[in-house]
């Protein structure tokens, strides 16, 4: 299959129209339904369901479309590679980071980075503990900032940066705000900002119910600077990576009756032979003084 039949594919799913994605596409509509066409017949079945008024996908659309997504961003990421090499631009390097992982420790190491190679470009993709893996595994980044708690497969390798606790954050006017440390109990029937990405939030809630506490979720969101300005405004309390944080009026405390902690890597393919740009930025992560 080719690059361009992806291509197709993948503006047909962000269109839902054939007149729109060829025109995202600069062709015309035949030649896109042509292409869309050729691309269903080396699969062997259709990947679109086709109505009067209607776009759907069919079952191997569904299935295709995630890994024709990484496909085109390997392939974006070549192309970029290329044109660097070509026109003597940095070097660009992907690097995919998590979430959940704030600025706070690595901005600056990634500026000090940058300071001692000038001729690379970092490029930084938002993952999730999900696809961070996947994307690594597709070749469409580099490496990947990652919070990490399960053992780490075989197939990747990784440099450790630095541990990170996970905090009480409440409003710096709230009540809680006045103790040093926090007890689970103290949070009981407290109003909650849920923070769906994150990787403890599994654990949180299984150590309430152990206790047989609970919290009432306010709010929950993916999205960290939700939650964030959520708690800062009053709205309710959250469990925090202690880096993550960076939204003014909010107050960290540690947890005593529930120690949660996580180890921040950069995650690589192990095996996989790294470019000069990825060497470079791995032993300056390896190296770098974490504070």
């Amino acid at each position: 299959m080719e690059f361009r039949e992806i291509e197709f594919f993948l503006a047909l799913c962000d269109t839902h129209n054939f007149t729109k994605a060829a025109e995202l596409c600069h062709v015309s509509q035949p030649a896109l339904t042509k292409a869309i066409q050729r691309l269903e017949d080396k699969l062997g079945n259709s990947l679109i369901e086709r109505g009067h008024g209607r776009f759907e996908l069919t079952d191997l659309g569904r299935v295709m479309h995630p890994h024709f997504k990484r496909i085109d961003e390997t392939r974006k990421a070549a192309k970029r590679a290329a044109q660097a090499v070509a026109n003597k631009r940095p070097e660009p390097l992907d690097i995919g980071v998590m979430c959940t992982v704030g600025p706070t420790l690595i901005s600056p190491a990634f500026a000090s980075f940058q300071q001692e190679h000038p001729d690379i470009e970092l490029l930084l993709h938002d993952v999730t503990d999900a696809t961070g893996y996947e994307l690594l595994r597709a070749g469409a980044i580099d490496c990947a900032i990652m919070g990490r708690l399960a053992v780490l497969d075989s197939e990747f390798g990784s440099v450790a940066l630095y541990s990170e606790p996970m905090m009480l954050t409440m409003a710096e006017g709230h009540p809680l705000a006045t103790k040093n440390e926090i007890n689970l109990a103290d949070i009981n029937g407290c109003a909650y900002a849920d923070r769906l990405a994150c990787e403890f939030q599994t654990t949180f809630f299984q150590h309430l119910t152990e206790r047989n506490l609970n919290v009432h979720s306010v709010i929950r969101s993916e999205r960290e600077e939700w939650i964030q300005v959520a708690v800062a405004q009053g709205h309710g309390v959250s469990i925090m990576p202690l880096y993550s944080i960076v939204t003014p009026g909010i107050a960290a405390r540690r947890i005593t009756d529930m120690t949660v902690e996580r180890q921040v890597e950069c995650i690589t393919v192990a095996g996989r032979t790294p470019s000069r740009s990825l060497k470079n930025l791995l032993a300056f992560l390896e190296a770098f003084r974490w504070s």
